[in-house]
């Protein structure tokens, strides 16, 4: 029997004075069980590494096969993305 977990994401911006950019910050639990949802804790954990994140986005609905290694609630990853858009191809 696989074990399945549900994947809750906050996705927020963050401006990093070193490179001169925002960037994306995240925090990423991975649960039995959908429900309660963990927004607030998750937004809270992400504002103590990034205090002047903001415009949050929860997502709670992607299921994940249980791999070796998979991190499991409590345990919480936290990170940062810096996402380049194409604008001009021509």
């Amino acid at each position: 029997m696989t074990d399945v977990f549900y994947e809750k994401c906050v996705e927020g911006h963050w401006y990093d004075p070193r490179i001169n950019k925002t960037v994306d910050v995240y925090v990423i639990t991975y649960e039995m069980s959908q429900k309660p949802s963990r927004e607030k804790i998750l937004i809270l954990e992400l504002l103590s590494d990034y205090k002047g994140a903001g415009d949050f986005d929860y997502f709670d609905e992607e299921k994940v096969e249980y791999e070796e290694g998979l991190p499991v609630y409590p345990q919480m990853q936290v990170g940062t993305a810096h996402r380049k858009q194409i604008t001009d191809i021509s």
